[in-house]
């Protein structure tokens, strides 16, 4: 007997010791492994949970972000750190993170060109005071 689960978006499918993960919203099979679970325990299964949201690349397209300077003249960007400079300390600028770069912008001066260290997606669209 099949199990079903859902996974967000997704859905687990459970059936004779196999395990099938399925896009919900054209069917096709993301992936399949052995089922670990024994028949006893898939009788008592209400639903499946992932181990956590799969990896998201860097966005293709340049991103604009808001970062406001440390007193310390530095500002923080997918868990890097960029120095600014402490003449630009508590000012909101404009930051602009593509795949390979970061680029600190005061209006419309550049002030810093960084490379890019990380891979981790931008959470925090716009600085928020404290």
């Amino acid at each position: 007997m099949p199990v079903h689960g859902g996974l967000g978006d997704d859905e687990v499918l459970s059936d004779a010791g196999l395990m099938a993960a399925l896009d919900h919203a054209d069917r096709t099979l993301l992936r399949s492994i052995p089922s670990p679970l024994t028949t006893r325990s898939v009788a008592y299964l209400r639903s499946a949970r992932p181990a956590g949201p799969p990896p998201i690349p860097p966005a293709a397209t340049p991103v604009t972000v808001e970062r406001i300077v440390s007193s310390s003249g530095g500002i923080m960007i997918a868990r890097q750190r960029v120095q600014v400079g402490r003449n630009h300390a508590r000012n909101a600028l404009a930051v602009t993170i593509d795949e390979t770069t970061i680029q600190v912008h005061d209006g419309p001066h550049l002030l810093v060109t960084a490379p890019r260290t990380t891979t981790l997606v931008i959470t925090h669209k716009r600085a928020q005071h404290h």
